[in-house]
């Protein structure tokens, strides 16, 4: 499982995509972390949004969290990714009071975009493997 914090520079409605994570342990993650118990009818990626009252400080939060089941780089991969996003895209949007229409319909295509560029970024370094690090052993004389 591999978690990414999104930031949102522009709306400020960030989120939380999760990857390379079974059903089986998002759910748990979700309980353990939110005590939340949710049914993702074998689904292979969802956008789902949290809001709760935080028991200890007793303040509104509100999380959203895009997850991907598994993602390579196919079409279907990417396809998924849009689909989420434009799932994200729509919630974080109409939040904020900006509802689809013909006069916003440029908006929501620029927010899709930029959020496809963040997680593309952030999937990029999902494949890079750590770089073994040589250390130098000094003699003791």
């Amino acid at each position: 499982m591999k978690k990414y914090i999104i930031t949102d520079e522009i709306y400020h409605q960030g989120f939380i995509m999760i990857v390379n994570c079974s059903e089986k342990q998002f759910n748990e993650h979700l309980k353990k972390k939110y005590n939340l118990k949710t049914d993702l009818l074998k689904a292979d990626g969802k956008f789902l949004v949290i809001e709760r009252t935080n028991k200890k400080t007793k303040e509104y939060e509100c999380r959203s969290f895009l997850w991907l089941q598994k993602f390579d780089w196919t079409i279907q991969g990417q396809c998924i990714l849009v689909h989420e996003l434009q799932h994200l895209c729509f919630n974080h949007l109409t939040t904020i009071g900006i509802k689809h229409e013909d006069s916003t319909d440029e908006a929501y295509s620029y927010y899709i975009a930029y959020l496809l560029e963040k997680c593309c970024k952030a999937l990029k370094n999902l494949e890079k493997k750590p770089k073994k690090v040589k250390r130098k052993i000094k003699k003791k004389k």
